[in-house]
C-alpha cells in the first residue's frame, strides 16, 4: 500500500499530524524541492499533498519532474494566507485539473 506525505511550513503541520499524515515542514521552497524530489523517487509514496506557496516557488526542474510522475501523485493545497483563500474556488479546481490533465475544460 502506498504512503501519504504532506510537505508544508510550520503552521500547517499540525493538522495534518493530527490526521496521521506523514509531515515534512519545511522553512523555505528550497528545502521543499529538496523533500519533493526524494519523495518522487521513493516507490513507496503514492500521494503528496504540497502548500500551494511552495509549489509556486518551485524550479522548472522540480516542476518537469512532478509533470513527468504520475505515482506518487503531487497535488497542491491552499496555504494559510488570508490573500489564497481569497481565489475564486471554481478557478481553483480549473487550475488543478488544468495542471493534472494537460488541458483546460469548463465547470
Amino acid at each position: 500500500m502506498h504512503r501519504v506525505a504532506v510537505i508544508c511550513t510550520q503552521g500547517l503541520g499540525s493538522g495534518f499530524k493530527l490526521a496521521g499524515t506523514e509531515v515534512r515542514i519545511v522553512p523555505d521552497v528550497d528545502t521543499a524541492a529538496r523533500e519533493l524530489r526524494q519523495l518522487l523517487v521513493d516507490t513507496n509514496y503514492g500521494l503528496v499533498l504540497l502548500e500551494q506557496d511552495l509549489m509556486d516557488g518551485l524550479d522548472e526542474r522540480t516542476l518537469r519532474a512532478v509533470d513527468a510522475s504520475n505515482v506518487p501523485l503531487v497535488v497542491p493545497f491552499p496555504s494559510l494566507r488570508p490573500e489564497a483563500w481569497e481565489q475564486d474556488e471554481r478557478e481553483y479546481i480549473q487550475a488543478m485539473v488544468r495542471r493534472a490533465i494537460g488541458f483546460q475544460i469548463r465547470i
